[in-house]
């Protein structure tokens, strides 16, 4: 059946319009698709960066800390009266004022580092057989251990708990821990069913280990 020129026409531009919106509609859910998917790779790996920044900054704030710590002070006399309360302030303090100028967390403010709301607390293992556990119950947690020094040569240190002296040759221990929230990631986490690994954050720890002068 031969169809006249008019009708012809008509019938091609409307199977011809019904295809190019089928596939308009076509892109469009693969742009959804593939557009999600591109913004989340992009912010994991932007996220995954600043993790990385902020671990080696607890890094060198563990580091900052120990220093502090294992230089002796005749102030408070610490040699004599064996009470580090001081100390441990003095390796607090370092600890926040790295962390206040170098730490890239929205969720982690000045508030909550610094001298006064970081107080140090003991390690929750034994970190010389190197079980540095660190949770004193805060943001940002900060543990301090010392250990005598094995100066009778058997290879073996002991907890200062029996001599609350401190001498050169004592060894300091320091972690600096704290759990990473991740801005975008830790949302779309708590989305998904079950338990998310990124939900609660991701834990950042480092220790630092010095000998006393």
């Amino acid at each position: 059946m031969r169809c006249l020129r008019e009708d012809c026409t008509a019938m091609s531009r409307y199977i011809g319009g019904t295809g190019r919106s089928a596939q308009r509609g076509s892109e469009i859910v693969e742009f959804a698709i593939t557009s999600v998917l591109v913004f989340v790779l992009l912010f994991g790996i932007i996220e995954l960066s600043l993790a990385l920044f902020d671990k080696a900054t607890i890094t060198n704030a563990s580091r900052e800390g120990a220093r502090e710590g294992i230089l002796f002070s005749f102030v408070d006399e610490r040699a004599l009266s064996g009470d580090f309360a001081f100390d441990n302030g003095v390796i607090a303090e370092a600890v926040a004022d790295h962390l206040r100028s170098f730490l890239i967390n929205l969720k982690v403010g000045p508030t909550t580092v610094s001298a006064e709301t970081l107080v140090p607390c003991a390690h929750s293992g034994d970190p010389a057989a190197g079980d540095t556990s660190c949770n004193c119950g805060q943001a940002v947690n900060v543990c301090v251990s010392r250990y005598d020094g094995d100066h009778d040569g058997d290879g073996d240190l002991d907890a200062d708990d029996s001599d609350d002296t401190w001498n050169s040759g004592d060894q300091l221990y320091v972690t600096v821990a704290y759990d990473y929230q991740f801005l975008v990631l830790s949302g779309l986490a708590r989305l998904l069913p079950g338990d998310a690994p990124l939900g609660d954050g991701l834990p950042l720890s480092s220790t630092t280990v010095m000998r006393g002068e």
